[in-house]
């Protein structure tokens, strides 16, 4: 192969960013200077420069021909933006081999500006996780025990799926529901469910898991008898407002302390904590999420902590949070506390929450990252940040 000519001096190099990643490699951050971790000796890192290679290989360099009066730039027809192929080798203009004394300025850091989280905020945020769960159906969604069925008829029951998020049979959420519309109209609520509808109530209440799985009226409720009497239910005002409590008041207030202590505190933010409830429930989707991103996994950095913070232990601490379980043990919603009271305090440096949630998106696999990419990445979201209203 014969050597690529030498560029003309009127060609112009365009220099390209490559793509950015569809994933975001997990950060860990350190918090404060005390909080700190060497790990043990066995466990350090070397970084060490490789050695350089004896024989430098020629590299060729081949400048695309560009066609008459082309700009070539990075894509604002910016002149800044082009390079000219002479001056690219160019030493800078403030080029220096000594590092002055001078001090780096500070870069502020503006306290965001917060909107105050109410029921509005709230059921947005909720449809838009919602879209996976029930689709254009919406409130009048049925999933007929399909966990269940896609097993091959093997495994763990959860019944009938009914509404927004599919409020679950086996969990007691459906029998919420029903309880929530039977109360705003007794009336639409007997016509919709009929001669069974006390049954209807009775079992979805029941006391075990067991019992709200029994048949009603002979037959189980992810029949398509049944499911056909739960869609027409769906299309009620009264019913679609029951399902928007029971999700608020359920689901979505419940798990606000631990997601906002975390800085997930953006409707997008919220949205990928919802997510994670909506599919492992309230308390195995908060723990999914704070082992997931909490920022204090090791001992060290949770003493390191609370002694920043002047406590000795765990339980001092709770007892400063009367909302926390007063147990000494440092659970998901000890450790969303913990660091809330750290990034209030200010001296201790904590991932962002776009740090947080490109860790949730990392971690998950299949459906899970699926559900969280789309979210990350939703059009819908303004990354409001909110406060508890």
């Amino acid at each position: 192969m014969s050597p690529a000519a030498a560029p003309a001096q009127d060609h112009h190099l365009q220099l390209v960013s490559p793509q950015p990643p569809d994933e975001v490699q997990p950060v860990e951050v350190a918090v404060a200077q005390a909080l700190d971790v060497t790990p043990p000796a066995q466990e350090h890192l070397r970084l060490v420069s490789p050695q350089p290679p004896d024989e430098v290989q020629p590299v060729q360099v081949a400048v695309a021909e560009q066609p008459a009066g082309a700009a070539q730039s990075l894509g604002d027809d910016d002149a800044d933006d082009v390079v000219d192929a002479a001056s690219i080798s160019f030493k800078d203009a403030d080029h220096s081999t000594a590092l002055d004394a001078a001090e780096s300025p500070a870069q502020p850091v503006p306290a965001p500006a917060t909107a105050p989280l109410d029921n509005a905020a709230m059921i947005a945020v909720i449809r838009e996780v919602a879209w996976a769960d029930s689709g254009p159906e919406m409130y009048a969604a049925v999933s007929p025990d399909a966990e269940w069925a896609a097993r091959g008829g093997t495994g763990r029951h959860f019944g009938l799926g009914f509404g927004l998020v599919l409020a679950t049979q086996e969990s007691g959420d459906l029998g919420s529901v029903l309880t929530l519309t039977r109360k705003r109209d007794a009336v639409a609520f007997n016509a919709a469910f009929g001669p069974d509808a006390d049954a209807l109530l009775a079992t979805t209440t029941a006391a075990s898991p067991e019992a709200r799985l029994a048949p009603v009226g002979g037959s189980v409720l992810w029949s398509d008898s049944w499911a056909e009497r739960f869609r027409i239910a769906g299309t009620l005002a009264v019913c679609q407002a029951a399902q928007n409590e029971q999700a608020i008041e359920g689901l979505f207030r419940p798990m606000l302390d631990v997601a906002l202590g975390l800085g997930l505190d953006t409707d997008r933010g919220l949205a990928m904590v919802f997510d994670r409830v909506v599919v492992r429930g309230l308390g195995g989707g908060l723990r999914w999420v704070v082992d997931t991103c909490g920022p204090l996994q090791t001992q060290a950095q949770r003493t390191a902590a609370l002694t920043l913070l002047g406590f000795d232990s765990v339980a001092r601490f709770q007892a400063t949070v009367p909302s926390l379980p007063q147990d000494g043990r440092f659970g998901p919603q000890t450790h969303a506390a913990l660091v809330g009271a750290l990034r209030h305090d200010g001296r201790a440096p904590l991932p962002s929450g776009e740090q947080l949630q490109c860790s949730l998106v990392h971690a998950a696999q299949g459906a899970a990252r699926a559900r969280l990419q789309r979210l990350r990445d939703s059009a819908a979201f303004t990354d409001s940040t909110y406060r508890a209203a």
